[in-house]
Parts: structure tokens; sequence; C-alpha cells
């Protein structure tokens, strides 16, 4: 089963992005933090939207409440 993940620069703060397909080539996404503004969040869903066929996350995860991980979450 191939797999993706990335790490994106958004200073100190998290955003992770896992891609992975399962035997049927379905591709699955999901998001380990967001960073801590809502730059950040664009710059995931921008990552989402340039290297992957999704248009959507299907799990997003938040490591714990602090701002610099759930911000990016709540971009509109």
């Amino acid at each position: 089963m191939p797999f993706e993940i990335d790490m994106l620069n958004v200073g100190n703060a998290d955003a992770i992005i896992l891609r992975y397909l399962d035997a049927g080539d379905r591709e699955y996404i999901v998001v380990i933090d967001a960073g801590k503004t809502e730059e950040h969040g664009k710059m995931v869903v921008d990552h989402i939207n340039k290297h992957t066929n999704k248009k959507s996350i299907d799990l997003a995860i938040s490591t714990h409440p602090d701002t610099d991980h759930i911000r990016g979450f709540f971009i509109y």
C-alpha cells in the first residue's frame, strides 16, 4: 500500500498530511494538526489540492488543543 507523509513548514507549529492508497487504489487523506494561523490552514488546503486527487480530507486529528496545532483548522 503506497503512502506519503508531508510535514509542512509552518514555523513553530505542526501541520502533517498523510496520504495513502488502499488495495483498490482508493485515496485517503489524514491531516494531523494544521498550524497556528489561517494562512497555515490555507497552506494545508493548497497542498492537498496540488498533490492529491481529492478535494476533501477523510480524517482530521488534533494532537492537543494548543493554538499552534489547531487554529489552522478554522480557516473559513
